[in-house]
C-alpha cells in the first residue's frame, strides 16, 4: 500500500497489526512516533531546518535588565542565529544559563551579542538601547509538523513514511502486550534512521541544495 496521506498511514498501521478495532488508538501510536522522531538526532536532517525572524526593542527589557522573546513552538535545537542588520558573520554565541547569569552582571546596553534558551524563551544579551529596534534571524531544526485528519502530510511522511509506520507500530506493541514485536519494529525503525542520517551527511557534502522551511515571524 503507498503511503500519501495521514488517512493512508493510519490504514497502513491497521494492516500491519491486522487490527480494525483500533480506530481510537492509531492516532496515539502516530503522535508518540513523532514525539521520538523529534527526541532523536538521528533526524535534525536538512529537511527538518527552519528560517525564522523576529524584531527586538529595547522598550520591552524588564526591571531587572533582561531582555527574552519566545522560541518558536516548533523550536528544537539552535543553528544560527544573527543580527540582521549587521554585516555577516553577525552570528551571536549561545551561552549557558550560569553563563548568562555571568555575563549580565557587566554588560551594558548594545548590540546583542550572546543568547541562552531556556525553556520556551530566549534571553538576549545585552539587551538592545530603548528606542533601538534589532532583526534577528533564527536557523533551527524544527519539531515536526504534526500529521492528522486536517494535515495530511509533512516533509518526513513525503520522504520516507516507513519511518512513520515502523514508529508508529513499535508504539502500539505496549499497547497490544506485543513484547515479541517491540525488537522487529525497533530494528527496522533504527536502520531507516541512520540510512536517514548517512543520506543527508552525503547530500551536505555532493552540493545539493538545502532546503529551508522559512517562517516571517515566530512571534
Amino acid at each position: 500500500m503507498t503511503i500519501a496521506t495521514y488517512n493512508d498511514l493510519c490504514a497502513t498501521v491497521a494492516d500491519f497489526l491486522n487490527r480494525q478495532d483500533l480506530t481510537d488508538q492509531i492516532p496515539t501510536f502516530i503522535q508518540l512516533a513523532e514525539a521520538s522522531i523529534n527526541a532523536d538526532d538521528r533526524f535534525r536532517i536538512q529537511q527538518g531546518i527552519v528560517r525564522s525572524q523576529a524584531t527586538i526593542d529595547g522598550s520591552q527589557t524588564d526591571q531587572w535588565g533582561q531582555y527574552f522573546v519566545p522560541v518558536p513552538r516548533d523550536y528544537i535545537s539552535m543553528q544560527n542565529l544573527r543580527v540582521m542588520e549587521l554585516p555577516p558573520p553577525s552570528r551571536l554565541e549561545m551561552l549557558t544559563q550560569t553563563q548568562m547569569d555571568d555575563y549580565r552582571q557587566i554588560t551594558q546596553c548594545g548590540v546583542p551579542r550572546y543568547y541562552a534558551v531556556a525553556g520556551g524563551t530566549m534571553e538576549i544579551l545585552p539587551p538592545p538601547p530603548t528606542g533601538t529596534q534589532y532583526t534577528l534571524q533564527m536557523v533551527y531544526f524544527g519539531k515536526l509538523p504534526p500529521l492528522s485528519a486536517t494535515q495530511q502530510s509533512n516533509w518526513l511522511l513525503n520522504m520516507n513514511p516507513n519511518v512513520y509506520l515502523y514508529g508508529a507500530l513499535l508504539h502500539s506493541a505496549p499497547y497490544l502486550k506485543d513484547d515479541e514485536r517491540i525488537q522487529v519494529w525497533n530494528s527496522l525503525y533504527n536502520d531507516l534512521a541512520e540510512k536517514i542520517t548517512e543520506a543527508d551527511g552525503r547530500a551536505q557534502f555532493s552540493g545539493s541544495t538545502m532546503k529551508i522551511r522559512v517562517r516571517r515571524s515566530y512571534r
